[in-house]
């Protein structure tokens, strides 16, 4: 019965999606009626992939997604790791809402503003001897870089919280208490504990979330 009911409500998410899938399917191979466009063809297609640089774009979007996902997914293991059970981790708790409901275009200006050549960032690293007028111009590239460098930051940072607040459920699902005391019956530290015992099954059961953020990191505009 309660497979059924969950069957039932992924049936009802998914299914009106489908005909949306549809319709974008068949608009983008030129069949659009109310505009008198009743000849299906691949023009649209061949037009996009001929604008210049296109490919770049693609490939660009496609490593910023990734790239971002896994540093996300990295940071929040290691936040993980080093303060799980502890009061650090009490604390972070009560942050997460917080970050969580700031947006993402809000972080992203805040980023801009804070690594700006002119930003508090910057200031900061030209007293460790990073800034100066003679390499300004290889420091703003974290605002405005050919490479994505500071939009993959960015990204990673925005969605930590969000990985740690699916985590929650996922670590008490673990049982990370007695995961540690088999694992260090066995002669394992606690950091090779988690990293062998409990990041496995925390990765395996927190696909979906991060599936999620590669979602977002493709398809996201505003913040770029």
């Amino acid at each position: 019965m309660l497979r059924a009911g969950y069957l039932l409500i992924l049936l009802c998410c998914v299914l009106p999606t489908l005909f949306g899938l549809a319709g974008v399917a068949v608009s983008s191979v030129g069949y659009i009626p109310p505009l008198a466009m009743h000849s299906p063809s691949l023009d649209g297609f061949s037009m996009v992939f001929g604008w210049e640089g296109v490919w770049q774009s693609i490939c660009l979007t496609v490593c910023t997604a990734l790239l971002s996902t896994y540093l996300a997914c990295l940071i929040t293991f290691a936040i993980l790791q080093s303060s799980w059970g502890t009061a650090f981790w009490r604390k972070v708790e009560v942050s997460l809402s917080p970050l969580l409901a700031v947006p993402h275009v809000a972080f992203a200006i805040g980023f801009a503003f804070l690594f700006a050549p002119t930003g508090m960032g910057m200031r900061v690293m030209e007293l460790f001897g990073f800034g100066g007028a003679e390499n300004a111009a290889d420091l703003a590239l974290m605002v405005k870089d050919p490479y994505g460098l500071g939009l993959i930051v960015m990204l990673a940072l925005k969605e930590v919280p969000f990985l740690l607040l699916m985590s929650l459920s996922v670590l008490q699902q673990v049982n990370v208490k007695n995961v540690e005391k088999a694992a260090a019956s066995l002669g394992y530290s606690r950091a090779q504990a988690w990293w062998k015992c409990v990041f496995p099954q925390w990765l395996a059961k927190l696909r979906f979330p991060l599936l999620a953020v590669m979602a977002y990191g493709l398809s996201v505009v505003d913040v770029a």
